[in-house]
Order: C-alpha cells, then sequence, then structure tokens
C-alpha cells in the first residue's frame, strides 16, 4: 500500500481511497507509474515488464493491453538474444532463462488474446494470432472480463 496525496487538501491518503477522508474529494484511482490519456489507463514501459514478472506472472486469466503485451515482448526478445550471444556455451542456462521468460509470456499471450474476444489456444497457430495482438481492445465486458481500456 502506497500513499498518495490528496489534490484538493494535500492530506496524505492511501491509494487504494476512492474519496479523501478529510476533505470528501473523489480520487481518481490511477496506480503510480500508469498514465491516464482520455481517461484510459495505460501501463508505462517499466510497470508492464514488472507487472508481467511478479503479479501476472502464472495469470492466463483476464486480459492485456497492447501497452502491456508489446513492452514485455521487446524486453523477452532482447534477453533472448542476449542469452544466445553471450551464453551460447552454456546451454543449461540458456534453457533455465528461456523456461523463465517463456511461462509470462505465454501467459501475457493469451491475456492479449482475451481482451480482442480470442481464446488463448489461438496462440498455438502461428501465423493468424499476429493480427490480433495488434488490434484494438473489445469495448466493455467479454467471457474474460472487463475491458481495461473500455470499462463499461
Amino acid at each position: 500500500m502506497a500513499l498518495i496525496q490528496c489534490p484538493e487538501c494535500g492530506q496524505q491518503i492511501s491509494d487504494k481511497a476512492n474519496v479523501c477522508p478529510g476533505c470528501g474529494c473523489p480520487i481518481n484511482n490511477q496506480h503510480q507509474g500508469n498514465t491516464a490519456i482520455n481517461g484510459m489507463r495505460m501501463l508505462d514501459f517499466g510497470n508492464a515488464i514488472f507487472d508481467c514478472f511478479t503479479k501476472k506472472y502464472t495469470d492466463f486469466k483476464g486480459r492485456s493491453r497492447r501497452s502491456e503485451y508489446f513492452p514485455f515482448l521487446i524486453v523477452v526478445v532482447f534477453v533472448y538474444a542476449c542469452c544466445r550471444s553471450f551464453f551460447e556455451d552454456i546451454p543449461l542456462l540458456t534453457f533455465i532463462i528461456a523456461i523463465v521468460l517463456d511461462i509470462p509470456l505465454l501467459a501475457v499471450t493469451a491475456r492479449r488474446l482475451h481482451d480482442v474476444g480470442r481464446s488463448g489456444w489461438w496462440m498455438l497457430c502461428p501465423i493468424l494470432p499476429i493480427f490480433w495482438m495488434f488490434k484494438d481492445s473489445d469495448v466493455g465486458t467479454n467471457q474474460w472480463g472487463v475491458s481495461p481500456k473500455y470499462p463499461d
């Protein structure tokens, strides 16, 4: 739990609070590190990667926006390339790093497919999901949850 400052009275309050207990001002619950563009929650690069490696490491349920998927994908591709270059002589280390990266990559890919209304099993088809990775989020709620971009 982190503390944030009320925009009206300046009192320190919990980041989970909906209203300031001091002045009653409604609090916009945008977590630190997230930015809001036109009222939409968007993860920044570092938080997207942090969330995929910690909170959502094996979470195949729910939905992920493009702003979470692509930064994580970029880091995974970069780490794979570095492993191939620097640890080529140590195949066990490369294998362990690949397993550590593959689990959250599969999870975020499944969540990204859920966000566009597709089952996560579509990632087994090598060509078709590429279009869906770039597609905008489905509006509202689908069978995998509320849209992080277009909530009801």
